[in-house]
């Protein structure tokens, strides 16, 4: 009643505040949006071309409590359609209905639980980290670092705080310790950047690197005081060179943990490639523990030393990851898949009992994980598309269906309430948090699968000889919901 929406044939939809007599805001559908319904409570706008004929994915949800960067959901019609003959929304604005010509009404539980594509940033390595005040930053190896405001308040949307054409920052992504400047790594350049946040010029460290190497920078970690960086040093050329770099954030002052194994066995030999390589990850209680050619340590950064606490495993390539519980009690380390083909390795370490175990339900193809921030779910990436959440104890994760390529980097904001990942296919999407007390879907037992199935939709799959694919999709009586059901579309 106090707002007017406005579309056209180039997909420009505008909202417009009666009372006030102004644009309110812009939106830009992928499609015709000729045809325009807004719900009574003011959340969701539906889009539709207004023709004969609606080709696949022309009609359009846009979540109006969304980011404002993020994209409309596809609402998935047939590959082709007739034209659409009206479309209304209910009246709590849970439900949109749809009528096509000689079609029946179709409707769509649009308050359902799903993911939302934040925006694109440009492959490869895309890397999203959170802020402390729940902003999410991104960086790829594009040369962007961007900050993506969250809420649906925040007018300015996504902000691009630094680039330089090619620079090869993606996958080494951190926040400082205040939660002002994004953390970035020029891997090839043996060069760390500080990106403030609100766009002021960034900052530069750059390490000292041997004559003639070729300096790669593998990992940045910044402590949990906010006052040392973690970074993983390793030359290519010159592998006596490789170490673990601590720098002290406020004196800019360097040092070099030699991560080389002195006295214990190492499993790369002399002159590998991985010949001393490590990865560090910071406990909560500000302690730096290394994984790599010398095993998993601890170290005094007082004297530069360390133990040993496990015996080195053999790595496929560098580029372990290490994560630790929030009780400092665990160091979870992720080998990721390297290639087509490859096989990726999960394991969580306990150091009071010296134990390690094998977490086995996230498969075998991961490329990425993190925590919340608790430290009781973890949250996985994997080559192929999926994202898994589920307990940090092992138990079935859940699985998270939109991305169609490999999945380069997940995130837990702080609250805990939203997941963020970034993927090779270039999308930037979040996803709530999937509720844990829960069994995952696919876990239910066949005919209780089955049953659940039958009681969420009137569309099965049945065999057609006739067809290409041996099966078509028959649509039954609406079976009509107790509860209404929440699911990932």
């Amino acid at each position: 009643r106090d707002r007017v929406v406005t579309g056209d044939s180039g997909g420009e939809v505008r909202i417009w505040d009666v009372a006030g007599a102004r644009l309110e805001r812009t939106l830009k559908s992928p499609a015709d949006a000729r045809r325009v319904e807004l719900d009574p409570s003011g959340r969701f706008l539906a889009t539709a071309p207004a023709s004969l004929t609606m080709p696949p994915r022309s009609l359009f949800l846009f979540d109006l409590h969304a980011p404002r960067s993020a994209e409309p959901a596809p609402l998935l019609n047939p590959e082709v359609n007739v034209g659409l003959n009206s479309m209304t929304f209910s009246p709590g604005g849970s439900w949109l209905a749809t009528l096509s010509y000689g079609s029946p009404v179709t409707l769509w539980n649009v308050a359902g639980w799903r993911s939302t594509v934040l925006g694109r940033q440009k492959p490869p390595l895309t890397a999203v980290a959170f802020t402390h005040d729940g902003r999410l930053v991104s960086t790829s190896d594009a040369g962007v670092v961007e900050v993506w405001p969250l809420s649906a308040a925040a007018g300015d949307g996504v902000r691009e705080i630094w680039s330089r054409a090619g620079a090869m920052v993606g996958g080494v992504l951190d926040v400082d310790g205040r939660g002002r400047s994004a953390v970035v790594c020029e891997r090839f350049a043996a060069r760390v950047l500080f990106v403030p946040l609100d766009g002021s010029p960034a900052s530069t460290h750059q390490f000292e690197a041997a004559p003639g190497g070729a300096p790669a920078l593998l990992g940045a970690h910044v402590d949990p005081a906010g006052r040392r960086l973690a970074v993983g040093y390793h030359d290519m050329v010159n592998p006596a060179a490789t170490s673990i770099r601590v720098l002290d954030l406020a004196t800019g002052a360097e040092r070099s943990l030699d991560t080389h194994a002195r006295g214990e066995a190492p499993c790369e030999k002399k002159g590998e490639f991985c010949e001393g390589a490590a990865e560090s990850v910071w406990l909560p209680d500000g302690r730096l523990v290394t994984d790599g050619d010398a095993g998993l340590r601890v170290w005094d950064l007082e004297t530069g030393t360390s133990r040993q606490l496990r015996p080195c495993r053999k790595m496929a390539n560098d580029a372990i990851r290490l994560l630790a519980t929030a009780d400092s009690r665990t160091v979870v380390r992720l080998d990721p898949v390297g290639a087509t083909g490859d096989t990726s390795a999960l394991t969580a370490f306990d150091l009071p009992t010296r134990t390690t175990r094998e977490i086995a339900s996230h498969g075998n193809e991961l490329l990425c994980f993190a925590r919340d921030a608790r430290g009781s779910t973890l949250v996985t990436g994997g080559w192929d598309g999926v994202v898994r959440v589920g307990p940090l104890t092992g138990e079935e994760p859940h699985l998270l269906f939109g991305h169609t390529s490999p999945v380069e980097s997940v995130a837990v904001s702080p609250d805990g309430r939203t997941i963020a990942s970034a993927c090779d296919d270039g999308t930037i999407r979040l996803w709530p948090m999937p509720d844990l007390s829960k069994p995952p879907l696919h876990t239910l037992p066949h005919e209780e699968l089955l049953a659940k199935l039958k009681s969420l939709t009137n569309l099965r799959a049945v065999r057609n000889p006739s067809s290409d694919t041996g099966w078509k999709i028959e649509v039954g009586p609406f079976p009509g919901w107790t509860k209404v059901p929440q699911w990932q579309p």
